[in-house]
């Protein structure tokens, strides 16, 4: 079959705000088993390309079936792509899957939506082409599964995870423009080493995808891929898109034992817990790879949210000795930092600020607290009729779109002031150590 996958786009300020621009993996994933299996497949990432864009590409490739993968922010355009092309071509399947189907697969009931993928999606995708290809009509025990039949919904129930990742494939990007997944001047990648995490916090949609245990690559198709990463698509930074790299620490010592040994030139950085940063050995051993440093979810210091979230409470000396761990031997502190609990007054988040600003971190992100479809804190919000906002491309952390206790007039200003306050700094002191230590890294490794 001739599949065609489409990563719809985000907002234009979304996209000028995002960390690190990332290549959609998942559909990676997919279009790598489909041509394991002899089909045909490219991938279309829109980025910041118009609609006409994709309209054309489809018309002139002529798919048996198309794929759309979403999350809640760039679910609204996948829609609206989704109504235009299926109005042209109402015989063709549209699958739609991602974070924001698996959490809200009543989407359904849209006309332009045949079937939804819940959760890991390979197998399933592999098994509803082989359906559909080889016109029988068992649709119904393929699990992770939904869709229509006499204006119903049918839920086939989960799908067992992959027990072992080895079975997948190479991520396939040969037709992503690689060089437009940019951060700090150099050309980025993403790469999932890992599935899963340990942690089970309210807000995130982790274990929507990927529910219950851990499960990891081995080491060697993880540096198959940066090698093939840094040599075809001339690739200079890696990011580590796990939410949990660090829960196995022999893994960790022999992936960076295996970067040294490559002798790649690159430069990398992960996610990491603050239960992940305690360990010195570690630490030195992941810059000796080329780890610019981890990028540590904090996300509050009001251990009365942190409860609420599902969070572990903070020790302030504890975390602070840690980061001056960190900063001793030259690693840059990333944090990321939730703001506009609904629970949370303004006097609380000052207080929680200040303390963040003791810490110092060499880099601090802020984001709007957000209730994306499927986790728990969607459901609280929905209950307790908190939500504000019901246009879901306003969910992007960008600004609130559930009641807060901040009453704050202008929303995008007060972040604007806590990026400026945080991360530019008096005489844009801390831009300047920043960017310095940055720099420091980079020449280390040999990417600038």
């Amino acid at each position: 079959m001739k599949i065609l996958l489409i990563s719809p786009a985000t907002s234009k300020e979304f996209l000028h705000t995002s960390q690190v621009r990332r290549e959609p993996l998942g559909l990676c994933y997919i279009s790598a088993i489909s041509k394991k299996y002899n089909h045909q497949s490219i991938i279309i990432d829109q980025i910041d390309r118009p609609d006409e864009f994709i309209i054309n590409k489809t018309i002139e490739y002529k798919p048996d079936i198309i794929g759309f993968s979403v999350m809640t922010y760039n679910y609204p355009k996948g829609l609206l792509l989704s109504k235009r092309i299926k109005s042209e071509y109402k015989d063709v399947p549209i699958v739609f899957g991602g974070t924001h189907p698996s959490g809200m697969p009543e989407i359904i009931l849209e006309n332009s939506i045949d079937y939804v993928i819940k959760g890991e999606g390979e197998d399933t995708f592999i098994e509803l082409i082989d359906c559909l290809e080889n016109k029988t009509n068992n649709l119904e025990i393929i699990k992770g599964l939904v869709y229509k039949e006499n204006g119903l919904i049918k839920n086939n129930g989960c799908r067992k995870r992959l027990s072992d990742l080895k079975q997948l494939p190479m991520p396939d990007r040969i037709d992503l423009p690689m060089n437009k997944y940019r951060a700090f001047s150099l050309n980025w990648a993403t790469i999932h080493s890992v599935r899963g995490c340990r942690n089970n916090c309210s807000f995130c949609s982790t274990p929507i995808t990927w529910k219950g245990k851990i499960t990891s690559r081995t080491t060697q198709s993880v540096i198959n891929e940066i090698y093939e990463l840094i040599t075809k698509y001339k690739v200079k930074g890696i990011f580590f898109a796990d939410e949990d790299f660090f829960y196995d620490q022999e893994r960790i010592f022999q992936l960076c034992d295996e970067i040294k040994k490559s002798k790649l030139k690159f430069v990398w950085k992960c996610f990491a817990n603050l239960s992940d940063i305690n360990n010195l050995d570690i630490l030195k051993k992941i810059k000796e790879s080329g780890c610019l440093g981890p990028m540590i979810g904090i996300e509050s210091f009001n251990n009365a949210v942190l409860e609420r979230i599902n969070r572990k409470s903070i020790d302030f000396l504890q975390i602070k000795r840690q980061f001056n761990q960190i900063n001793s031997i030259g690693l840059i502190t990333w944090v990321t930092y939730m703001i506009g609990y609904p629970y949370e007054s303004y006097s609380e988040l000052s207080s929680s600020l200040n303390t963040l600003e003791k810490l110092s971190p060499d880099f601090s992100y802020f984001n709007y607290v957000t209730p994306f479809p499927g986790t728990k804190f969607y459901e609280e919000c929905t209950s307790k009729k908190w939500l504000t906002d019901f246009d879901f491309s306003n969910y992007n952390c960008l600004k609130p779109v559930i009641q807060t206790n901040l009453h704050i007039i202008n929303y995008e200003l007060f972040k604007t002031q806590l990026h400026e306050r945080f991360n530019i700094g008096k005489y844009h002191s801390k831009q300047i150590r920043f960017y310095y230590k940055l720099f420091k890294l980079q020449i280390n490794n040999r990417t600038v």
